[in-house]
């Protein structure tokens, strides 16, 4: 019925970015406190018996839940003045691709892996070695290889990449006279 917008999206404005980084935050720290408690539930109840590794895992997975969440907290953060009103939103925690973007994807495999783990098995934790796994490949990818394959090549390399074949042979004739 209507045609896909096309060309350039608007930018959001500070108003709009506080609104939704809050209620973000709110709704990733309910996914958090449901996840922990359902963990620590699960270890004091007599039901289940539980070795040292189960509390060393909800220990840990609490702390990387926890942690994630206050970090995503933390980029979101607004400024605001003494009377109140908003100077500056803090970051774009819904942007896609943003450091807000993978806390969300932490908090969120964090409190799955949790809450399987210890209603399930243990063994599960091995599931959270994904994300070691996708913070290595972002690395890779947005840091290291551009790091690497940047700047591999000489100056006068770097400017003959576009230039045609015979362009080329008359500054390499050139270099040599002089």
């Amino acid at each position: 019925m209507f045609a896909p917008k096309t060309g350039k999206q608007g930018t959001k404005g500070d108003k709009l970015i506080y609104e939704e980084n809050v209620k973000t935050i709110a709704f990733y720290q309910k996914w958090v406190i449901v996840s922990t408690v359902l963990n620590l539930l699960v270890c004091v109840l007599p039901l289940f018996h539980c070795s040292l590794w189960d509390y060393f895992w909800c220990v840990f997975l609490t702390c990387c839940n926890l942690g994630a969440w206050c970090f995503m907290r933390y980029v979101g953060k607004p400024t605001l003045n003494p009377d109140g009103s908003l100077v500056h939103s803090g970051a774009d925690i819904n942007s896609p691709g943003s450091l807000g973007d993978q806390m969300k994807d932490v908090v969120i495999t964090t409190s799955v892996v949790q809450t399987i783990s210890c209603l399930f098995s243990n063994y599960l934790v091995i599931l959270w070695t994904f994300i070691p796994g996708r913070a290595f490949y972002l690395l890779w990818v947005y840091i290291i290889h551009p790091y690497i394959t940047s700047g591999s090549g000489t100056e006068g390399q770097q400017d003959n990449e576009g230039i045609d074949p015979k362009k080329q042979k008359k500054q390499r004739m050139k270099v040599v006279r002089n």
